[in-house]
């Protein structure tokens, strides 16, 4: 094993959603981007690992992700890599953080309905993700690869963490 761990996720079909609001690709998402991370990246075949479908519950990608922070609060990884292909959806905002008073939200197999608005225990809130996040110490590159709808504010803004501030893409020019 390495000091590096991920978590692929990729949804397609969902517990309580008709067929017609299933999707197609998600799936081949995280298992392309597993492949990917072992085969170029470095990572070992249990740093990885994917869940799908059924076994994409709140529950289950929560419970894989705390894992591998616990891991890295206890300096034993140093590069997490997260990738989630399903449907994202908003949900009300709880602590008044979003100027549209809404919150992102990652959805998982298990989605259900509470009244008119989704169950938070079958969706997953930016504000927990960010909560999570920020228990990473700062020597750790964590990585986050969002393809879902409203993903905009999935992990809430990491870069106003004390320590943290966001790398940055720089491009050559070619020249003509």
């Amino acid at each position: 094993m390495t000091d590096r761990r991920a978590l692929c996720v990729g949804i397609n079909q969902f517990a309580n959603l008709p067929m017609a609001s299933w999707l197609y690709g998600c799936v081949n998402d995280a298992k392309d981007m597993a492949s990917l991370l072992r085969k170029s990246y470095g990572f070992g075949s249990r740093d990885v690992v994917t869940l799908t479908d059924d076994k994409a519950t709140k529950a289950a990608i929560m419970a894989r992700l705390n894992a591998i922070v616990d891991l890295a609060v206890a300096g034993k990884v140093k590069h997490i890599v997260f990738t989630y292909s399903s449907h994202g959806t908003q949900v009300p905002d709880a602590n008044g953080d979003e100027l549209d008073r809404a919150d992102e939200a990652l959805v998982a197999y298990d989605l259900a309905p509470d009244g008119d608005a989704w169950d938070l225990d079958t969706v997953i809130v930016d504000d927990e993700l960010h909560a999570l996040f920020a228990r990473v110490p700062a020597d750790v590159l964590v990585e986050a690869f969002l393809d879902t709808c409203h993903s905009g504010t999935g992990l809430k803004a990491m870069d106003i963490l004390q320590g943290r501030r966001p790398s940055s893409c720089r491009h050559r020019r070619r020249s003509a």
